[in-house]
């Protein structure tokens, strides 16, 4: 072998020991750290790949995905190698176009949190919160993303949430029902002091007028008479025709007029003087430390209040006798000045009786002449007809006399009977017939209460029987009927028919005479419809 080729070799044979010197040197001072650093990378994969967070790193501007964990792959549903080097787009639901341009202007280290949507490979969506970090490695800008599926939390959270919600609502409703509990029973205490306040009055009160009851006003005669207040006055008061307005008008109206009364004696005396009802139709008034010259002052206001209150109504006028006694001292006990003052109101009565007849009587015909039974010339056709029948059967001039009278007051017992009642245009039911066949029954009570209506009060009675007995309210029949009711029944019938109604329309002549022929021998005497053909042929 020529010198130089054995110099090539021996120096290939030590390249090749300096060489393996050299591998074997690496082997032993770097191989270990080299393998300790794979390890270290090796766990520190599998510490990312398993861990709960969804961990992604975009690299800028365009925010593409250069790696991604395997619990990130596994929550979107992807392959490692369909996400990788993909657009942020493809897992992003909901977040602003720019967000990554936006990034590449920030410095190094930056970081962000926020929320978002992530959106799986079936379309599926659900909420995250994200971290975003921005880091540089060799000349190239990341946005490291660490995002958390939050789904579960906010559910926690609504439901937290909710129940907070509910918790309030509660504490809402039991804050409102303990208020108005509160307010209930302040409500019910006031309610009860009201309550106890009315029975305290009305234990004093008399509960139709306001004004003091017999009770209280006994209490304070005790009470006069055990002090010093002399001179002590006491005015009796009654209220004159009460029974006659509550038969004629009903108790309703007696009530008014007994209000009305009430009205006129609190308003007559002064403040301190003690005004009570004493009876159903007696007031009494008690004054002290008053002169008997001032007592006649209160009288004469009492007057003057009565007569503007009729001339203000006249359809339910006031008529009070008035009678006083006063009691300088001791001398003259309250009881025995309660009988004078009662002695001389009841002369006043007397004295005064014509005149509180006449007007209350004088409204009663006026109200009586108001009514629908009354108006539009009934009662002057009426007793028109009547006449002429009168004429036709012979009568005196005694029994023409009662005739006029019940013809104009047959009805006056509808007083009582309401307008409703009256005029309805259908039929009535059996509480309706039942008040207006009472009509005959008060209409006498009431005509024997008025002087000049007494002649005819039995009339008034009976002017409702029929012929065959149907009639009512005493079932008679026939000649039992008093000839003066027989006629009024024909006549009141035929003008009924035959005059104008705001309830219906008249009827011909001719018609009403063949409903009376009908009528004859039944409801009405047949010798009566017999003249009243023959009144209306001539």
């Amino acid at each position: 072998m020529p010198p130089y080729e054995e110099d090539l070799t021996r120096q290939e044979k030590l390249r090749e020991q300096l060489i393996g010197l050299g591998e074997r040197s690496l082997r032993k001072n770097y191989y270990p750290l080299l393998q300790q650093s794979i390890q270290d990378l090796k766990r520190f994969r599998a510490l990312l790949d398993e861990s709960y967070d969804l961990i992604f790193l975009l690299q800028l501007p365009g925010g593409t995905i250069v790696d991604i964990n395997e619990s990130a792959c596994r929550k979107l549903g992807y392959d490692r190698e369909k996400i990788l080097f993909s657009s942020y787009d493809i897992y992003m639901a909901r977040i602003a176009k720019n967000i990554f341009l936006d990034y590449a202007q920030k410095p190094p280290g930056y970081r962000q949190t926020s929320l978002a949507e992530f959106r799986k490979c079936d379309g599926a969506i659900f909420p995250v919160e994200v971290n975003f970090s921005l880091v540089s490695f060799e000349d190239h800008r990341y946005v490291v993303v660490v995002a958390r599926d939050i789904t579960e939390r906010l559910h926690a959270e609504e439901e937290l949430r909710q129940a907070h919600l509910m918790l309030e609502q509660r504490v809402k409703e039991r804050t409102e029902a303990l208020l108005q509990l509160s307010e209930s029973l302040k409500a019910e205490i006031a309610e009860r002091k009201k309550a106890e306040d009315q029975l305290r009055f009305l234990s004093l009160h008399d509960f139709a007028t306001g004004l003091y009851n017999r009770a209280y006003f006994a209490e304070e005669i005790k009470r006069l008479e055990a002090g010093r207040h002399y001179p002590v006055s006491l005015i009796m008061c009654d209220l004159d025709g009460l029974k006659l307005i509550n038969d004629a008008l009903g108790h309703e109206a007696g009530d008014q007029l007994i209000v009305e009364a009430a009205n006129v004696l609190r308003s007559a005396v002064r403040e301190g003087d003690v005004v009570a009802r004493v009876g159903g139709d007696e007031f009494a008034i008690l004054i002290a430390h008053t002169a008997p010259r001032d007592v006649t002052q209160v009288i004469e206001r009492i007057k003057a209040l009565i007569k503007q209150h009729n001339k203000a109504d006249q359809a339910l006028p006031l008529s009070i006798s008035l009678g006083y006694a006063t009691s300088i001292g001791k001398d003259k006990r309250i009881d025995e000045l309660y009988c004078e003052a009662d002695n001389n109101m009841y002369k006043n009565k007397l004295a005064n009786r014509r005149f509180s007849d006449r007007i209350i009587k004088t409204a009663l015909k006026n109200i009586y002449k108001l009514k629908d039974f009354a108006r539009e010339g009934h009662l002057d056709r009426l007793r028109d007809i009547c006449l002429a029948l009168a004429d036709q059967a012979h009568l005196s001039d005694e029994s023409i006399k009662r005739l006029i009278l019940l013809a104009e007051y047959h009805d006056i017992g509808k007083l009582i009977i309401s307008d409703h009642i009256l005029m309805k245009p259908g039929p009535l039911n059996a509480e309706e017939r039942a008040l207006v066949k009472a009509h005959c029954e008060t209409g006498q009570r009431i005509a024997l209460a008025v002087p000049e209506l007494v002649l005819v009060a039995d009339l008034i009675l009976k002017h409702h029987e029929a012929w065959d007995g149907s009639g009512y309210p005493l079932g008679l029949k026939e000649f039992e009927i008093p000839l003066e009711c027989r006629i009024v029944a024909v006549a009141d019938a035929f003008e009924a028919m035959t005059g104008v109604r705001p309830y219906r329309n008249p009827i011909s002549v001719e018609e009403a005479l063949a409903e009376l022929k009908k009528s004859a021998g039944r409801q009405f005497d047949p010798i009566l419809v017999e003249h009243m053909f023959n009144i209306m042929r001539h």
